[in-house]
């Protein structure tokens, strides 16, 4: 697949990744290059390949938690396809909760540095006073709700993007994200499974999302320092997935 220059960026940054985050970002990218050649061939093969490769790209974030040694990221699950398939919307609801805080416009800005020698992405954030904030690690704060003095466990802000899908339950809008897979790959009193619509556009969102989840994936593993940000997010995400119960942790 063609990668622009942002995205190459990212690329080059992932590079630096040792071990199986590394790994598994780089299969994501083998999943999304062939499911963008059997697009036209085999359109639903392409498009389990190109879920699979959302699912790598997520693995390599639960794999760089667990090696660095983040509180509790030893219940994500590699096997579980809920687990993987709920980054995707989690994050959307992170994103949501950024925008309403904004006003409606981002908060937050990436680029790339170069650190001893290493790319590296790094973060700015917006401030309402005009100043702009560049935290080390990147994710190196935690987000309040002004009300409580609490961290924001983003649980309204999931229920959004849920109910943006006509849905109305998590927990069933998770499963049934994680069942995508299934109904590509085995027949149902429907029928045979076929893809109705561009395999190609589903590649290419494909794409985006993956390219988001190594952003992601690239203010996490370079730093041995745990940022606040991301364990916040983490203790929130295993709440949401039923891991953990409220007065487990700090959220």
């Amino acid at each position: 697949m063609r990668y622009r220059a942002r995205e190459k960026r990212i690329l080059e940054c992932v590079d630096e990744a040792r071990g199986k985050p590394r790994q598994c970002a780089k299969h994501a990218l083998v999943h999304l290059d062939r499911a963008w050649k059997l697009k036209l061939r085999d359109p639903e093969m392409a498009v389990f390949r190109a879920i699979t490769a959302e699912e790598e790209a997520a693995m390599a974030i639960f794999s760089s938690l667990r090696q660095l040694g983040y509180l509790r990221a030893n219940k994500l699950s590699f096997r579980n396809h809920t687990h993987k398939q709920a980054v995707i919307p989690f994050f959307r609801a992170i994103e949501d909760c950024f925008a309403k805080v904004g006003g409606g416009t981002s908060l937050a800005r990436w680029g790339v540095s170069r650190q001893r020698g290493k790319k590296r992405l790094f973060l700015e954030l917006m401030l309402p006073n005009g100043t702009i904030a560049r935290p080390d690690p990147p994710l190196g704060f935690t987000v309040s709700d002004p009300g409580t003095g609490h961290p924001i466990d983003f649980e309204k802000n999931m229920r959004d993007v849920v109910e943006s899908k006509g849905l109305k339950d998590t927990v069933d809008y998770l499963k049934e994200r994680a069942n995508r897979r299934n109904l590509i790959l085995y027949a149902s009193e429907r029928g045979i499974p076929s893809v109705t619509g561009s395999a190609g556009r589903f590649v290419i969102g494909a794409k985006e999302r993956v390219m988001s989840l190594l952003g992601v994936f690239c203010l996490i593993f370079p730093y041995r320092e745990k940022a606040l940000f991301v364990q916040q997010a983490l203790d929130a995400f295993l709440l949401l997935l039923g891991q953990v119960k409220r007065e487990d942790i700090d959220l």
